[in-house]
């Protein structure tokens, strides 16, 4: 790389990092802890009231439009310069997002962040509400003995979306609460669950926050994408998970600038991460275990399998 983009991408960088400090996305979404102890109180009573929400968002108009400003300054067709576009950008819509709290545009820029829990993975034919399924279905078949801890309540991944999507359609807090309710959660956990979903949206429903959708994509895509890294025998990529705010792409396309050393190696890399035969291992195992019909296994059956194998 030519020393002059060296250092102008140096510059950049350090500018991008002061000017996307202000913009604190959970911060100002947080509802006080009184408004969960006046809800469940007001419940309790009968008839429930809708939290009463009032957020107390900067106006980040100054903020955004230097990054706005930024963004041009990144011009260019180098993959870091594309990173540092790419970066300021979310913040410019998370900043976007949360002055228009309360609105439909901050659930429109929300999806846009974030994407919905119907929304097809970019890499596979399935999206979160189908893999979610398919995982809660497989951990059940192994959580329902007497001898393991029981757990919260969880939610299906098809009515957690249900939820959501009912809050879009103009569900309001109330409707999602009974909800979760019905599902098993107690008044504290549906609570938490339905603040999750209308947290900078209206509590009367018809505006969300969709956050969420985006937690099961990062998992599935990092196991894709590690499988993928191993098949091709370039485990170096899955180290790069650890190396900061990246996408996917970024431990791809921003590789050989981590072979020569211009970007920083991660500081950490877990030891199963760290020991590739471990990992390629483990990822083989598990994708075919994934396969496996638990549902008519019993435990009687080994033993059956025996007597028929002494009896031949």
């Amino acid at each position: 790389m030519p020393i002059l983009l060296q250092q102008r991408i140096a510059v950049l960088d350090a500018q991008l990092i002061e000017l996307a400090k202000p913009i604190l996305l959970l911060k100002h979404l947080n509802w006080p802890d009184a408004i969960e102890e006046n809800f469940i109180e007001g419940w309790r009573a009968n008839p429930p009231v809708l939290p009463n929400v009032e957020l107390d968002i900067p106006d980040w108009q100054h903020e955004i439009a230097a990054l706005d400003e930024f963004v041009k300054r990144c011009d260019g067709d180098d993959p870091i310069l594309q990173f540092l576009r790419r970066t300021a950008r979310s913040y410019v819509e998370a900043g976007r997002m949360l002055m228009a709290a309360g609105t439909l545009e901050f659930t429109e820029r929300s999806i846009r962040l974030y994407g919905r829990p119907d929304d097809i993975y970019d890499t596979q034919s399935f999206n979160g509400v189908c893999a979610a399924e398919y995982l809660l279905e497989k951990t059940d078949h192994l959580i329902r003995g007497n001898y393991i801890a029981s757990t919260s309540p969880d939610i299906p991944a098809e009515r957690f979306a249900e939820r959501l999507q009912q809050a879009l359609d103009g569900a309001d807090f109330i409707d999602c609460f009974k909800l979760f309710l019905e599902a098993g959660q107690d008044e504290r956990e549906a609570y938490k669950s339905s603040q999750r979903i209308f947290r900078g949206g209206d509590v009367r429903g018809g505006i969300a926050f969709t956050k969420d959708s985006a937690h099961l994509k990062g998992l599935m895509e990092a196991h894709v994408l590690m499988n993928v890294a191993i098949r091709d025998n370039q485990p170096q990529i899955v180290g790069r998970l650890f190396a900061g705010r990246l996408t996917m792409s970024d431990t791809i396309t921003l590789g050989p600038y981590f072979e020569s050393g211009f970007l920083q190696r991660p500081r950490y890399v877990p030891p199963w991460a760290r020991d590739t035969q471990r990992l390629a291992a483990t990822l083989a195992y598990s994708s075919f275990m994934m396969q496996v019909n638990l549902p008519p296994v019993t435990l009687d059956g080994f033993v059956a399998a025996a007597t028929r194998s002494d009896e031949a």
